[in-house]
């Protein structure tokens, strides 16, 4: 359990933990076991480029509305996600890590965990 803006999150092995721009969070283990996290943070002004793009303009932007996202799908879009952002750079990683956040964020949107605004 970890509080965050939207409360106390309580997230397992191969969850994935989504934050809002400005959200605090702590990050700290549930018990004496400790856990290692994988962690991208993006401008939030290219996220809300990459959603109005989806929505074809019809949402100014977007909220992640619950914290913890479940599901094996999404967990392998997050990794794949972060592998293309720390393996790659130039041109080929900017396309491979828009086309991967387009990605993630269907499925965040495909599970209502993102809302419009």
């Amino acid at each position: 359990m970890s509080p965050s803006g939207r409360g106390v999150v309580e997230a397992e092995t191969g969850d994935v933990i989504t934050a809002n721009p400005g959200e605090v969070h702590d990050g700290a283990p549930i018990g004496d076991g400790g856990r290692a996290w994988r962690m991208l943070y993006f401008e939030p002004q290219t996220v809300s480029n990459i959603f109005h793009d989806m929505t074809e303009g019809r949402a100014r932007g977007f909220e992640l509305s619950h914290p913890v996202v479940r599901g094996t799908a999404l967990a392998g879009r997050y990794r794949s996600l972060f592998s293309v952002v720390t393996a790659c750079s130039g041109t080929a990683q900017h396309m491979q890590t828009e086309e991967c956040v387009f990605l993630m964020l269907e499925g965040l949107l495909h599970n209502n965990q993102v809302e419009a605004i």
